[in-house]
């Protein structure tokens, strides 16, 4: 019977460690969220349980704050939070320092329940566990890596130890860097580009110039630039995860295919957790017309990183190219299970040409229809429809 309730008790603070690091993310997180909405005007959006993945997430919308709120005691994802709008330097400061202080704060009154007397066993245990799970997450966000964090859209984040690093870094750069930041969140990119340039010719050559810098020349869509300046930047500094995945994007959108393909293998090399550079080198395996390749960075990219649905919905289209309609069937039940709403426009476009394989015109047509709707781009779409409307008039 002891050994029956000590694994009851086991079980019991297990999911009380689960329960309570999702309370302290969301605290952590709202750290962030305050301060965030007292300094701009834009929306603000907090998410607990993932980063950035929206499938399956309860929403609450309260006011200019965004929850996503997702629990999954197998997935020991943390939390972000995200915003825009310009800030001072001071207010990046007192944002990025508001979740640790959050979790500081949380973990003192968890100690102080510990330190009283009187207190029963059951509470004293709570308190412990949440003191634990506080500081657990105070010493994760506070860490330091150059690789960052990588978000369900394909995008970096970083850790608050990241950030402050880098804003102490900005902090002592010139002021010429202040005003080019100010010209950038005025839409101003010319003068932001000026007056980077003039920063570089002095001499200074500190990577959050170049950021900024390359910031503002995706702003112009100025890829050709974005990959000369790299040019520069790559003998004074290495080149990182996210250095190699912006010149992959660039290279994308110069059409320059296989320099892209291998700069993704460069970012596959120094992350090979990241499930991104795998999917977009699948995308662009499948507009070469290298299905099979395509279908193996495809499956890579699942096993990393099981619930991207564009991931699945290109999985999808490699199955259908061979014709394994099963496999095909597979993939995109399991991609519209993760989206109830069917609002993923390439998993609606995938089904539609699976139920038109299997004769279901009509499924087919709604689906394709669906995807147009929701901005799906290929260039046989329109006539896809045209033909399923022209079959299903010829039935009636």
């Amino acid at each position: 019977m002891e050994i029956i309730t000590g694994i009851g008790i086991a079980i019991g603070g297990i999911l009380l460690v689960v329960l309570l690091r999702s309370l302290t993310t969301f605290f952590h997180e709202m750290g962030h969220a305050v301060p965030a909405l007292l300094f701009t005007d834009e929306k603000v959006e907090v998410f607990v349980g993932s980063y950035g993945d929206l499938s399956n997430a309860l929403r609450l919308n309260l006011g200019r704050l965004v929850l996503y709120l997702k629990w999954n005691p197998f997935d020991w994802k943390l939390g972000m939070c995200r915003h825009s709008g310009g800030m001072a330097v001071w207010q990046q400061l007192i944002t990025i320092l508001g979740g640790p202080l959050a979790s500081t704060l949380i973990a003192a009154g968890a100690i102080f329940v510990l330190s009283q007397k009187g207190v029963s066993d059951a509470w004293l245990g709570l308190a412990a566990i949440f003191t634990g799970a506080a500081l657990i997450d105070l010493m994760v966000n506070l860490a330091v890596s150059d690789g960052g964090i990588q978000m369900y859209d394909g995008g970096t984040t970083y850790s608050d130890g990241a950030q402050l690093r880098q804003l102490f870094r900005i902090m002592r750069l010139p002021e010429v860097y202040f005003e080019a930041q100010d010209d950038f969140a005025q839409g101003n990119y010319p003068a932001t580009l000026t007056k980077c340039q003039h920063l570089l010719e002095e001499g200074k050559h500190q990577a959050p110039i170049y950021e900024l810098c390359w910031e503002a020349l995706e702003k112009q869509g100025d890829y050709e630039n974005i990959i000369a300046f790299y040019h520069d930047y790559k003998t004074r500094h290495s080149l990182k995860f996210q250095d190699y995945f912006r010149l992959a994007k660039a290279s994308q959108q110069l059409g320059q295919l296989e320099q892209a393909l291998k700069y993704y293998d460069h970012c596959s090399y120094l992350d090979y957790t990241n499930a991104t550079p795998r999917y977009e080198k699948g995308r662009i395996l499948m507009e070469q017309g290298y299905y099979g390749p395509a279908l193996e960075e495809l499956q890579l990219s699942n096993n990393l990183q099981n619930d991207h649905q564009d991931t699945l919905a290109l999985m999808a289209g490699c199955y259908l190219h061979f014709n394994q309609l099963t496999a095909c069937e597979e993939v995109l039940v399991n991609a519209r299970t993760l989206d109830p709403a069917l609002q993923n426009a390439a998993v609606n476009y995938y089904w539609g040409l699976f139920q038109e394989k299997k004769g279901n015109d009509k499924e087919a047509l709604a689906a394709l229809q669906r995807a147009s709707t929701l901005g799906f781009q290929h260039h046989g779409l329109p006539m896809k429809m045209d033909d399923l409307e022209r079959a299903i008039s010829n039935r009636l």
